[in-house]
Formats: structure tokens, sequence, C-alpha cells
């Protein structure tokens, strides 16, 4: 491995660890209740289970995979920070896949190619937040990254094992993400065309081996292969239930393209226009992405991630060309150009992520995830109350690591059968006066804000109510 893919390789591990270690929150609930707190819910007996597992529209095989991992780090006593950071720390490393390949990509057109294209896979905002996700977006983004930069230029001629490379990362992004189909459609249609024997057939063949584990998985899990596949298309797309979380119109991922890039957009599709030729297919895997969810009446940035990364990523080989058109005109300059171009992408990304239009992102969820790891060190802990939030905003047992009972506030039943359920308290600053007297003020996490959260103490045991039901008793969580 030569020195800069190496140190590419650290500088992008370097900042993805630090994200995970500092920014310990919640982009989506989904991180949670669709992987971690099924993961903890398998290695430790108890968690939430939401309504997507109990209709079975989600794969259980990476819960199962880091499960097995909390198994072990629970049994040597690692804390819920522990071992969570460790399971962010492998999706991470696992990222790691798309610096090399992006520089492999560019290494074959040239060393500056090579240079900004692994530069801006280690450091682009976007990638490095989505890094250590547990989400399915995120992670398949990895795959199909992969599969783009295996398959580049079009005119290489591909030999066998990287075709069915190629088609191994295929197949794991449709099952990880199987909305990305129209996209992965796409990318295979320009890679093979129609050259069935020298293309299609290696490329199916290692598309083959991930979906037979999905689909074993399933059949594992659920009883049926593909069960999670066909039911999440059934549930969320024939029956609408996608669309009781919100719906958006058509150009809304547009909007929030713009958005995301900030002032950086006119300059960022600029460098995506000079690349177009080259990078024809990037470009139209990513439209196709964009297009297939915009149809969708429910949108999330996170489900078009994989589509602005393949954009940033084009833009930073079409700033690769036009460095390279700079230092055939100034030959004495050049390094000083590649060097200046390189430290305008490291600064504009760092502009863009703490910018007003991402900086939110970093902290959502933050001080009820730090809430939870306060509350796992209380010995005397024996039940929690929600006062102010929503169940689905918590990390759930996961983050919290104790099998107490934790209660959402109803407003049919009296406060008082809360309070006697539950010896701890999650509140609003503002609403601490509306518990009883003998709840105690602790730590607020915030700077005096009324929307300051507190942790509140009532000294004393937990008496239990049957009419009183816990996150653990309550099924068909977010209907």
């Amino acid at each position: 491995m030569d020195r800069t893919r190496l140190g590419l390789l650290i500088l992008a591990a370097v900042l993805r660890l630090g994200v995970a270690a500092a920014f310990p929150n919640l982009h989506h609930p989904d991180e949670s209740y669709q992987f971690f707190e099924q993961a903890h819910r398998l290695a430790f007996g108890y968690g939430v289970l939401p309504w997507e597992f109990e209709e079975g529209i989600r794969s259980m095989l990476l819960p199962a995979l880091f499960a097995k991992l909390f198994s072990v780090l629970g049994a040597l006593g690692a804390s819920p920070y522990a071992y969570l950071f460790a399971a962010r720390a492998l999706l991470a490393c696992l990222s790691l896949v798309v610096v090399a390949s992006m520089y492999d990509y560019g290494r074959r057109i040239g060393p500056t190619h090579a240079i900004v294209g692994g530069l801006v896979a280690a450091t682009w905002f976007e990638l490095v937040y989505f890094s250590g996700r547990p989400l399915m977006e995120a992670i398949a983004t990895d795959f199909l990254l992969a599969a783009l930069a295996l398959g580049s230029p079009r005119s290489r001629e591909l030999r066998v094992p990287t075709l069915a490379l190629i088609g191994g990362c295929a197949g794991a992004c449709l099952m990880l993400r199987v909305q990305l189909a129209p996209g992965l459609a796409v990318l295979l249609l320009g890679l093979c065309g129609t050259r069935l024997r020298a293309r299609w057939l290696p490329v199916l063949a290692g598309a083959a081996v991930p979906i037979a584990v999905f689909g074993a998985s399933d059949w594992i899990s659920w009883g049926s292969p593909f069960h999670s596949q066909i039911g999440a298309f059934r549930i969320n797309y024939l029956a609408h239930k996608a669309s009781h979380y919100g719906v958006e119109p058509v150009g809304w991922y547009l909007t929030t393209l713009l958005g995301t890039w900030w002032v950086a957009s006119p300059l960022l599709i600029a460098l995506v226009a000079v690349r177009w030729r080259a990078q024809a297919l990037w470009i139209a895997v990513a439209v196709a992405i964009v297009a297939s969810h915009s149809l969708v009446p429910h949108k999330e940035y996170r489900f078009v991630f994989p589509a602005f990364a393949c954009l940033a990523l084009v833009a930073a080989f079409g700033s690769a060309d036009l460095i390279e058109r700079l230092r055939a005109r100034f030959p004495r300059r050049g390094r000083a150009v590649l060097i200046a171009a390189c430290a305008a992408w490291v600064a504009g990304s760092a502009a863009l992520a703490a910018g007003p239009r991402y900086a939110f992102n970093w902290v959502t969820d933050r001080d009820l995830v730090n809430a939870e790891f306060v509350l796992y060190r209380q010995p005397t802990l024996c039940g929690l109350l929600l006062y102010s939030y929503p169940w689905y905003e918590l990390g759930g047992y996961a983050f919290l690591h104790r099998n107490v009972p934790i209660y959402r506030r109803f407003s049919d039943v009296p406060l008082a059968v809360e309070e006697r359920a539950a010896n701890f308290a999650l509140v609003r600053r503002s609403e601490l006066a509306e518990l009883g007297p003998e709840y105690e003020a602790g730590a607020c996490l915030g700077r005096g804000s009324p929307h300051d959260l507190c942790i509140v103490e009532r000294r004393g045991e937990c008496i239990a109510d049957p009419s009183l039901p816990s996150l653990l008793d309550t099924r068909r969580l977010g209907e």
C-alpha cells in the first residue's frame, strides 16, 4: 500500500472514530429501534419491540450479528457507551472501503484524481456524518460507491473476479435498501449492457451470494425467504403505511440537496457538470435514486443520501479535471494548485458541516442519549418516567442498559400513579413544578433554557400499577 493511500485511510479513520466518540446522538429513531435496540434485545433478553419486528418487515441479520458483539462486550462489563461506540466504530471502518475505492479509481485516471478523490471521500461532511450510523441507507451507500468505483472508468475491461465483486456489492446494497433498486438497475445496465456471458453472468453470480444470505436469514427469522423485503413493500407502499409519518412534495429532494450544500451548491453542481461525460453513469445512478424516491410521498433526507454522496464525489473528480488543466498551464505552480484545491475541499466541508443548514444534525437527541448514560450509573433506578418526551426520541434500552420499566406520560392516568411507578423522570426545566414535591431536581443538560432536559429523582421504591404499561409491555409501537 502506497503512503498516500495509507495516509488518507488513517485520516478518514481518525475523523470517523472521532465523530462516533464525540457525537453519540441519533439522526433518526431507526438507528436505535431498528438496529441497536434489537441487537440489545437479542444479546441481553430485553428491549423495545416495534411493530416492524412484530410484522417481520425488517431483516434480523445485522442486529443478530451486532448482538454477538454486545454479548461479548457486556460479559466483559462494558458500559452502553462502550459497546455502542464499538458498534459505530465497526460501521465507520466499513466506510473506509469508500475511501480506498475512490483512491483506486482516481489512480486509474492519474495521481491528481487519486489524491482529490480519496481526500474528499475521507473528509466530506456527509460521508463522515453517516459513516458510523446503523442506518440501512448509510451502509448501503458504502457498497453502492464501491461498485461504481470498481466499474469505472466505463471503458475499462473488467475481469471476472472484478465483475463478481461488483455484483456482490450491488446485491448487498439491494438487500440492505431495496428502494435503491432503480439506481442499481441503471448501474448494472450501464456496466453490462447486452454482454450476457461476459458481464451479466459474473455480476449475477456475485450478487447471488449476499442475496442468498439475506434470504436465508429471513427464512430463519420469519419463516420464509425475503419475508422482510416483501412485507416492507406490501405495508409501506401498497398499504401506504410510510405516509403516516409525513408526506412531502415531489421536488422536496431537490430543495433538500440545495439546502444541504447551501452556498456551495452552484459550485458543486458546476463541478458535476465538468465531469458529466466521464462519470455519466454515476450521475444517472444518482438521478434514478432521487427520481424514484421523489414519487414516494414520505420523504427523508437520509433516503437519498446515496445519491448525494455520488454527486459529491463526481464533483471531486470534476475539480481534479480542472486542477490538471491549471497544472498544465502553470507547471511551476502545479503543486501549489493541488494543495490549495485540497485545502478548499476540506475547509468547505468543515464549513458546511458547522453551517446553519446542517449543524443541528450533530446534536439531535444528544441530551436524551447522554441522560440515559447518566441513568445507567444510578444504582437506585427502578423506574423511569418520560414526562415531556415521546418514547421514540429516547435511545431505548440499548443506551440505558437497565432492565427497569420506562413509562410514557399518559394524560388519562393520574400523575400520582406514574410518580409512584418511577423514581426517576426526564422532564423539561419549564415543567419541573408540575411534578410532585417528593421529586428532587438533579442535573439539567443545557444552558438554562426552559427547554433544557432535567433528570429528577424521587426517594423511595417503585410501585408498579397494572394500568400503566411500560415500553417493555407496549406493543405495536409506532402505529
